[in-house]
């Protein structure tokens, strides 16, 4: 008669299991770490500076116009700097056909610079 066979996934199948259990909670930590960071800087948001109107000079450059605790700055942003040109008179107002929006559509606005250049 034989003596039943029994399987078993080894001696370190255990620890291999638990140690994936550990990684598999860590990460999930770091996860929400990282939502409630994001969660607390959203809450914490629209204080005492706010972007009035940016418009773009070229691929990565921008001028912005920022109103701090009342009074409006205009700014000269690149990748590697932010400099301070003017403040602004608190009764001056960008023009609305000057406001630049950033969530401009590549394509619409394309299209409807070939339509002007058409006529």
């Amino acid at each position: 008669m034989a003596t039943p066979v029994h399987l078993s996934a080894g001696p370190g199948a255990g620890s291999l299991l638990s140690v994936v259990g550990y990684l598999v909670l860590v990460l999930a930590l770091i996860a929400l770490a990282s939502w409630l960071a994001k969660r607390s800087r959203l809450l914490g948001q629209g204080g005492d500076i706010k972007i009035t109107s940016s418009l773009g000079l070229g691929v990565r450059e921008r001028l912005v116009v920022v109103e701090v605790d009342g009074r409006r700055w205009l700014l000269g942003v690149t990748p590697n700097q932010i400099h301070p040109i003017s403040e602004l008179d608190a009764a001056s107002q960008v023009e609305p056909e000057y406001r630049a929006t950033t969530s401009v559509d590549f394509a619409s606005r394309l299209k409807e610079l070939l339509r002007q250049g058409g006529r």
